[in-house]
C-alpha cells in the first residue's frame, strides 16, 4: 500500500494529450473522418468498440472507460501473479511493475488506446503456460487491438526465450505469430468491408517530413530516452546483461541484441518514444519481475536490498513530443 501512494504521489494521474481527438473518433468508429495520415487510429479498435457501448458518451466518460479498463487490467495481472508466486512472492512483483516505467505512462496517458492493449497483454501473458491453440488466440487479440507494438512485444519474448522458460512458460513461436497476424488480418478485412479510411503509423511517420522531425527531437534528448525507457529497473538489467554476457552462448547472445535493437528503434521511430518503449516492453517486464520476485522470500526481505531502494527513489520520466511531461500530485 505505502508504494502504490508513493507511485501516485510522485506520478499523479493525468488525462491523455490530445483526448478532444480521440474521443470523436472512438464515437464514429469504424467510419470516423481522419485522414489517411492518422488512419491508424482506427487500427486500436477495442476501446472504440467498448465505448460506443456506453450509454451517455462523452469526454469523460470516455477518461472513466480506459480507467475502468486499467483497472480490470491491473486486477487480472494482481490475481494471476498472485497464483504464480503465491502470497509471499507476489507482492516483489507488484512492487517492481508498480515502480517500472509502464506504470508511470498508464497513469499519466489515461484516455489513450493503451488501456485495452495493457488488457490484452494480460491476457498474452496468461496463455504463455497454455497450449498452442489458447496461444494463437491471445496472440489474435492482440494483433486485432494493436499489430506494431503487438509483433515487436512477441518477437522481443520469442528471442530471449531464456526469460519465460526460466519463470515456467513456453512462448509457442509458430502460433504466437500466426495469431498476431490473423488478428491483424481479421481488422484490416473488416475496416476494408465497411468502408474505413486506409492509414498507417508508417503513412504518418512518412507525411510531411515526419519521420525526420522525430529523429531529430530524439538526439537532442537520447539520454533521457534511454533512462526512460528502463528508469530505476536499469539496476537489474545491467546486472542481468552482465551475467548473460559470462553464461550464454554466441548465439543467445546475438538473439538477445537483436531483441533490444527491435525494440529501442520501435521507440525512436515512433513519436511518443517512452509510451512505446514500456508498451512495447511490457510483457518481457512483467517475466522480469516474475524473476525477480523468485529471488526473494517475500517483500521485507526484497526491499532491504540496495536495488530495491533505489527502483523506489529512481525518479521516472514520461516523454511528449520530446519533452518531460509534469509529473506528481499536484495541489490547490
Amino acid at each position: 500500500m505505502a508504494i502504490a501512494c508513493w507511485v501516485l504521489w510522485r506520478t499523479g494521474p493525468a488525462v491523455m494529450p490530445n483526448l478532444e481527438l480521440f474521443e470523436p473518433v472512438a464515437a464514429d468508429w469504424p467510419l470516423s473522418s481522419v485522414e489517411p495520415a492518422f488512419g491508424y487510429s482506427l487500427r486500436v479498435p477495442l476501446g472504440p468498440m467498448a465505448y460506443q457501448l456506453v450509454p451517455q458518451p462523452g469526454p469523460k466518460a470516455y477518461v472513466l472507460l480506459h480507467a475502468v479498463c486499467l483497472l480490470t487490467a491491473a486486477a487480472g495481472l494482481t490475481v494471476w501473479l498472485a497464483r504464480r508466486l503465491g502470497l509471499r512472492r507476489a507482492p516483489i512483483a507488484y512492487c517492481v511493475l508498480a515502480l517500472a516505467p509502464i506504470t508511470a505512462v498508464l497513469l499519466n496517458w489515461i484516455g489513450m488506446y493503451d488501456a485495452f492493449s495493457i488488457l490484452a497483454f494480460v491476457a498474452l501473458l496468461m496463455s504463455l503456460d497454455r497450449g498452442p491453440w489458447v496461444q494463437f488466440a491471445a496472440a489474435a487479440l492482440v494483433g486485432f487491438q494493436n499489430f506494431e507494438q503487438s509483433l515487436v512485444a512477441l518477437v522481443i519474448v520469442l528471442l530471449v526465450p531464456a526469460l519465460a522458460r526460466s519463470v515456467g512458460m513456453t512462448p509457442r513461436a509458430v502460433p504466437l505469430l500466426i495469431g498476431v497476424l490473423a488478428g491483424k488480418a481479421l481488422l484490416e478485412i473488416f475496416l476494408s468491408a465497411v468502408g474505413a479510411v486506409s492509414g498507417s503509423r508508417l503513412l504518418f511517420l512518412t507525411t510531411d517530413d515526419k519521420a525526420r522531425e522525430i529523429l531529430t527531437g530524439v538526439v537532442s534528448v537520447a539520454p533521457i530516452i534511454l533512462w526512460s525507457a528502463r528508469g530505476g529497473l536499469w539496476l537489474y538489467a545491467v546486472p542481468a546483461g552482465q551475467a548473460a554476457l559470462r553464461h550464454w552462448s554466441r548465439a543467445q547472445l546475438a538473439m538477445a541484441a537483436a531483441a533490444a535493437l527491435i525494440w529501442f528503434a520501435s521507440g525512436i521511430i515512433s513519436e511518443d518514444q517512452t509510451r512505446v518503449l514500456a508498451m512495447t516492453s511490457f510483457p518481457a517486464v512483467v517475466l522480469a519481475a516474475i524473476h525477480i520476485a523468485l529471488r526473494y522470500r517475500d517483500l521485507p526481505e526484497f526491499v532491504r536490498t540496495p536495488q530495491a531502494w533505489g527502483l523506489i527513489l529512481a525518479p521516472p520520466l514520461v516523454l511528449w513530443h520530446a519533452a518531460p511531461l509534469p509529473m506528481g500530485l499536484t495541489i490547490g
